[in-house]
């Protein structure tokens, strides 16, 4: 691995001349990862990942896919628009808010802000930070119904069953009305449905395109009351698992919240459900549908080696260059001392969180499997998560988060869409 020294490290925006159709078939070298050849996984694995990977607790399946061929999982048009952002943007030093060239926070993002990032630049976590969300807004809202899943090293001992819809208003695909008394980055609606008897709870979150805090609330089915929850309960683990409201996503939370540093540059695998495009089966002018693959655990799948909460199909693991980006909460009601994130130096893709405590000793890592999809007619594109794989390595235990075996894509929520109490429109199929 190599750390930044004195020398800039620049990641730019490359001008790609390959050319990928969604669902089109294209070969790709494998290769197996597990104890045996473990050696072959250092410097390309974070520590604790790769401790379990050498004692045979994890193995995967390793897609050699040349980087123009991943970079194209993102449409050229994308590419461009990132090119023409460049020197628009500046990162606010005070804040490390995001500024447009009227010196406000923007209202929309098309393409990354920062098209290229100098690892010597004072701002170079911020602008990667930014980068993340521009890629996170790319094909506008979503929603899916998932699980999350408690294993220990005996199997699954909880399961959660949850309908969730994100409207990404930072999209350029989605906009905040006009005559809006709230101005949002972003809102999410979080539904319970089983276990039965909380069936109906819900979650609500509203993340205001300014520099106010989140607001976040509670609706507790058996009161039938709205709880306020502060914007430092993303670090509190959902039903005492090792899952946290800020995994979602990768890092769900403001980036305003958080003091960033750029740690250094690297090279690690990278989770995918396919290092080719999904397609996305139109519905109507504003909604598409993913259909994900199976991904089932060691635990639900009989003769499978290693610890019960490794994913063992459908995933592959690709090479990828990355930054390492530490943040640390500017909240003091925040449980995490600090995040480690490995972040991809070209597709801004999350792939890897470490977490620490106040105390300053590591204790969680997160896993995020992503995927690329796009419109049959190419005129849109989304990236989205398959899994995240949540491991507390103090408790030896684990969970995984998503598996939907369908997810909306979704550009138009009704106006009055994100609010509580009441029912959830839109729940989604299994």
């Amino acid at each position: 691995m190599t750390t930044i020294g004195h020398a800039a490290l620049t990641c730019g925006i490359a001008i790609l001349s390959f050319c990928a159709s969604p669902g089109a078939a294209q070969v790709v070298p494998e290769w197996t990862l597990d104890s045996s050849n473990w050696q072959k996984a250092e410097g390309l694995l974070p520590e604790p990942v790769l401790r379990r990977l050498k004692a045979g607790d994890y193995s995967y399946r390793v897609a050699d896919v040349a980087g123009e061929k991943f970079r194209a999982l993102y449409p050229e048009a994308f590419w461009a628009k990132s090119r023409s952002n460049q020197g628009i943007y500046r990162i606010d030093p005070k804040t490390c808010g995001l500024r447009d060239a009227a010196d406000a926070m923007p209202a929309s993002l098309d393409g990354f802000p920062f098209p290229s990032v100098s690892a010597d630049a004072a701002d170079a976590a911020c602008s990667i930070m930014w980068n993340v969300r521009a890629a996170d807004v790319l094909g506008g809202g979503r929603g899916s119904t998932f699980t999350i899943n408690g294993i220990d090293i005996d199997g699954e001992h909880k399961r959660l069953k949850l309908s969730r819809e994100e409207g990404e208003f930072l999209s350029h695909l989605v906009h905040n009305r006009s005559d809006a008394t709230e101005i949002l980055r972003r809102a999410s609606m979080t539904r319970l449905l089983e276990p039965p008897d909380v069936d109906g709870a819900s979650g609500l979150e509203k993340r205001f395109n300014d520099a106010s805090p989140d607001k976040r609330w509670i609706f507790v089915t058996s009161t039938r009351r709205i709880r306020r929850e502060e914007p430092s309960s993303r670090s509190t683990p959902i039903a005492e698992l090792p899952f946290y409201p800020e995994d979602f996503g990768g890092f769900d939370s403001k980036i305003e919240y958080f003091s960033w540093r750029l740690v250094g540059a690297e090279e690690v695998l990278a989770s995918v459900v396919t290092p080719t495009l999904l397609t996305m089966k139109r519905l109507t002018d504003t909604r598409y549908e993913i259909d994900l693959p199976k991904l089932p655990g060691a635990y639900e799948t009989p003769g499978a080696s290693g610890v019960p909460w490794q994913v063992v199909e459908n995933v592959r693991m690709v090479r990828r260059p990355v930054w390492i980006v530490e943040g640390r909460s500017l909240d003091p009601h925040h449980e995490f001392g600090k995040v480690v994130l490995y972040i991809d130096r070209e597709m801004y893709r999350i792939y890897w969180k470490l977490v620490y405590d106040r105390a300053g000793e590591y204790f969680y890592n997160a896993m995020f499997n992503h995927y690329w999809a796009r419109s049959e007619d190419g005129s849109v594109a989304a990236t989205g998560l398959g899994f995240v794989l949540g491991v507390n390595d103090v408790a030896n235990r684990a969970a995984i988060s998503g598996r939907p075996t369908t997810s909306v894509i979704e550009s138009s929520f009704p106006d009055d869409h994100f609010q509580l109490p009441g029912p959830i429109y839109g729940c989604f199929p299994d």
